[in-house]
């Protein structure tokens, strides 16, 4: 492998934050992470490698961001929830009592 693996490798993560809604796919991750991981692995480092670090972190920041925008999805979705499953026991209060 050589550098241009890596640069493919943050190509095609750069594509997939492009997309909208991002992609949830963990597998897909996992299988991005291992190809980059075997590409910086054996990468030449050569004399472009310092403008592929300075992308391989504005990726890496594109993740974090996307990462924190997911986390506050996550928590409106557990606060709607949480809303929900409150008004549900509270109804149950009113339920009407059984006659005999």
């Amino acid at each position: 492998m050589s550098d241009l693996d890596v640069l493919e490798c943050l190509a095609s993560m750069e594509a997939l934050l492009a997309q909208e809604p991002f992609p949830l796919d963990p597998g897909g991750l996992d299988a991005w992470q291992a190809r980059f991981e075997q590409a910086l692995a054996s990468a030449e480092q050569g004399p472009q490698w310092e403008s592929i670090r300075i992308r391989a972190r504005e990726v890496h920041h594109q993740l974090m961001h996307r990462l924190g925008l997911l986390e506050t999805e996550r928590d409106q979705v557990r606060a709607e929830l949480s809303l929900g499953a409150q008004g549900a026991r509270a109804l149950k209060g009113y339920a009407p009592a059984p006659r005999f």
